[in-house]
């Protein structure tokens, strides 16, 4: 099913359950992040301590594979976002990797992670500077459905996050957020987390980003360096 169809299907989705209004807001963003996106952004870093089996038990991390694809197809489905199936399936068949959170037995959410081997023009980090080094990770696009954004499960989720990164090796992670979102910046900063830098970014038709402190001149660095790399945030919204 193409993009275009995929997305149509949300719309009436929204229309459905939520009302017009959340329809109409829906198609506003989905227009204005095409068209032109500026945000203020944030990285955040944190070194992970040796887990807490008492704080990790209530969720269970599993790493996603292309086997889970109908399940995380059904997710998307409730979010109203089944266009993010699409991309995860670019992305898993792609070689990226992302931790599945379960509840009970029900999938909550889901988080993408890269480490250094990653190409190149594919790390969203480098758009600010900074390079992973051994034993350092990026978490990106965390999301937890909304009715499991209470009671502590959100940081029960990232505790768990923490905990299998170390697992697989890692003892430092990366991670975004928008400085707009005082929840956001409230939640990571008392998960531990500090900042290392803030950038204001523009992003024009979806190929040409502006990071302030940087100007016109990194963009055109970096379309010479490599097309590709225009736009590729390392972000899936």
């Amino acid at each position: 099913m193409t993009s275009a169809r995929l997305a149509a299907r949300d719309l009436s989705r929204h229309w459905r359950e939520h009302g017009p209004k959340a329809a109409l807001e829906y198609v506003r963003h989905i227009v204005g992040a095409q068209l032109y996106l500026e945000s203020d952004e944030i990285v955040v870093v944190k070194d992970l301590p040796e887990p807490d089996p008492a704080g990790t038990r209530r969720i269970r991390l599993e790493e996603a594979r292309l086997h889970d694809l109908p399940m995380l197809a059904e997710f998307n489905r409730r979010q109203s976002n089944a266009t993010r199936t699409d991309r995860f399936a670019a992305g898993l068949e792609g070689g990226k990797r992302a931790l599945l959170g379960f509840r009970d037995g029900t999938l909550i959410g889901y988080i993408w992670f890269y480490d250094a081997s990653h190409p190149a023009e594919d790390r969203y980090l480098d758009r600010f500077g900074v390079r992973l080094g051994e034993g350092e990770v990026y978490g990106d696009d965390l999301f937890i459905a909304p009715e499991q954004r209470g009671h502590g499960i959100p940081a029960a989720f990232v505790a768990g996050v923490e905990a299998e990164l170390v697992r697989l090796g890692y003892r430092r992670m990366y991670g975004f957020v928008d400085a707009r979102n005082t929840p956001a910046r409230w939640f990571w900063t008392t998960s531990g987390y500090t900042i290392v830098t803030r950038r204001h970014t523009r992003r024009v038709l979806r190929w040409f980003e502006v990071v302030e402190g940087e100007g016109w001149l990194h963009s055109l660095r970096e379309l010479l360096r490599s097309p590709s790399a225009i736009g590729l945030t390392g972000r899936h919204d």
